[in-house]
């Protein structure tokens, strides 16, 4: 299976939150226009980090703020997929063979709506089946679990379902699990949180009432 990576497709997004995408096919080139974005799908409703921020620090220093929190988790993210293979070995064992990362997924009618995501990592087991990543850095793990980590990890199993349903929609294939790892930035042991499949039908029509509102 051929998946779509980075060197595969660019993008931007507008200041309404669309997303505007350039993929290189097999069949050409295909520019998807005004998508919308899984993560800001699911947000709906709820307050960003920016808004938060804002309303604990005044607008100035909320979004400053809200900023070098995003380059920091971007900077992160980043170092994490280049150097995936220096994971623990019993994490790698876990996750499974990486077989893409950063997966561009879409679809163009979905509920009468197009939508589009980036998955940071898809795997694929001995069994030949296929498993969403979603990496999340953390300072430690006394820090992980100070702040409601139950409620980071649904937010991230509601996200990789989307992607599951997304991914069937563009590369038609199941997903068998959802699998959420948390790297410490002290260098303590990774944690990985697996969702199996069979769990995935509450979150996908969260996901569909989400869209469809």
């Amino acid at each position: 299976m051929k998946f779509y990576t980075k060197d595969a497709y660019s993008w931007i997004a507008d200041e309404k939150g669309y997303r505007f995408c350039r993929v290189e096919t097999a069949t050409g080139t295909q520019d998807l226009m005004f998508y919308k974005g899984i993560t800001k799908i699911l947000q709906k409703g709820e307050q960003s980090l920016e808004q938060k921020l804002i309303a604990e620090l005044g607008e100035e220093a909320g979004r400053a703020k809200a900023k070098a929190v995003y380059a920091r988790g971007t900077k992160q993210h980043a170092k994490i997929e280049n150097d995936i293979n220096e994971l623990p070995a019993a994490t790698l064992e876990e996750i499974g063979k990486v077989v893409g990362q950063e997966v561009l997924v879409w679809s163009s009618n979905l509920k009468n709506n197009k939508v589009i995501g980036f998955i940071d990592a898809i795997s694929r087991d001995e069994k030949g089946d296929y498993h969403l990543i979603d990496f999340k850095t953390k300072a430690s793990p006394f820090v992980f679990n100070k702040y409601q980590p139950q409620d980071a990890i649904e937010k991230a199993y509601q996200q990789l379902v989307a992607y599951a349903v997304l991914t069937k929609q563009t590369y038609n294939i199941e997903i068998k699990s959802a699998k959420v790892v948390i790297v410490f930035l002290d260098g303590s042991e990774p944690i990985v949180y697996t969702l199996q499949r069979a769990a995935f039908t509450d979150y996908a029509r969260f996901f569909l009432k989400k869209l469809s509102s």
